[in-house]
């Protein structure tokens, strides 16, 4: 059978047409399958630092809900607020991965030991890095992380003008006023120049305890840095003699409330100094108390510590004479522990 010309060129362009039509999809099919053994490698070339490298040997207790945020495009400030400073000695600027080892409630209870990588890329538009993806050392932490934070609702409380988060069981629990540039310490008195006059948290606890708050839920302490720590010191040694007594009263008020669930160390400093200097002095001393408590019996996965340096300031002092200032800033210079609590 012949085909004349014109057949011939309906037949070809028929199958031109179909070949056309058939380009997007081969194009997506191939980004696809590109795609795909892109993020395959990626996830292979993930390499976890030994652990023995970290410099927070027993890492962590991580807020679950601020891991469940952790994601790509957020910055290194944004992720520093949420889970902190990495563990291991790796920098801060300029280094493509941050690594932490966290401790997460398995589903008896029992603490499981979890290596965590943030991976960063420089973004070509602003030049700031921004993670890229993140990464668990096996599928059971990332499960054991995911069901931390399933709980539908959140019950979030101003407190220290700070936000934090607590269980949905925990009852609300005002926060007093603190005991001007005294620190806001129970164990401290007398009127002060700062940031108003007033009982501390924990002044109108019975019996004069540390710890704010009473049944289920969140209870507050506020301890001021320098009864806690020789100035500009923060290492165990440099424990002042009232801040030992203070500390073993916390730990003992703690243990006596209930079954602790989590708690927060948190150490500030005053706006005097070199901001970076003020940042890593409050981190150590948060470290330090976390050690002593977790000494004194309670459970070091369940203790985090963290630095804020001058971020949160509670003092309101315009002093233009230096050593008028920094006795104003007292209140500023102080480490918090918040500890969440369920009844036996």
């Amino acid at each position: 059978m012949q085909l004349n010309s014109t057949a011939m060129a309906g037949w070809l362009a028929a199958g031109l047409l179909a070949v056309l039509a058939n380009i997007p999809a081969l194009a997506a099919t191939a980004a696809d399958t590109a795609a795909a053994d892109a993020a395959a490698a990626g996830a292979a070339a993930v390499k976890f630092p030994p652990r023995e490298a970290a410099w927070i040997k027993d890492g962590t207790l991580p807020n679950p809900a601020n891991l469940t945020r952790v994601g790509a495009g957020l910055g290194r400030h944004q992720v520093y607020d949420l889970i902190g400073m990495p563990h291991f000695s790796e920098g801060v600027f300029g280094v493509a991965e941050w690594n932490y080892i966290f401790q997460l409630l398995g589903r008896d209870r029992a603490s499981v030991s979890c290596q965590y990588q943030v991976r960063w890329a420089r973004n070509d538009k602003d030049g700031a890095w921004r993670v890229q993806s993140t990464h668990w050392e096996r599928e059971e932490c990332a499960t054991l992380a995911g069901a931390g934070a399933l709980p539908a609702e959140r019950v979030v409380e101003r407190v220290v003008e700070r936000v934090v988060e607590k269980p949905v069981t925990a009852a609300p629990v005002a926060m007093a006023p603190s005991a001007g540039a005294a620190g806001g310490n129970v164990a401290a008195s007398g009127a002060g120049t700062g940031a108003g006059a007033g009982a501390g948290p924990g002044a109108a606890a019975a019996g004069g305890g540390l710890l704010q708050g009473s049944g289920a839920g969140l209870r507050m302490a506020r301890l001021p840095s320098d009864t806690l720590f020789a100035f500009g010191k923060s290492a165990r040694a440099d424990i002042l003699p009232e801040g030992v007594r203070m500390l073993d009263q916390l730990a003992a008020e703690l243990l006596a409330a209930g079954q602790i669930e989590r708690v927060e160390v948190s150490g500030h400093s005053d706006r005097i100094g070199n901001p970076l200097d003020n940042l890593w002095l409050s981190q150590a001393r948060a470290r330090t108390v976390r050690d002593y408590l977790a000494d004194k019996g309670i459970a070091l996965a369940r203790i985090k510590a963290s630095g804020h340096g001058e971020a949160f300031p509670i003092a309101r002092c315009q002093q233009a004479a230096r050593s008028a200032l920094i006795d104003c800033l007292k209140a500023d210079r102080r480490v918090e522990v918040e500890a969440w609590v369920r009844p036996r």
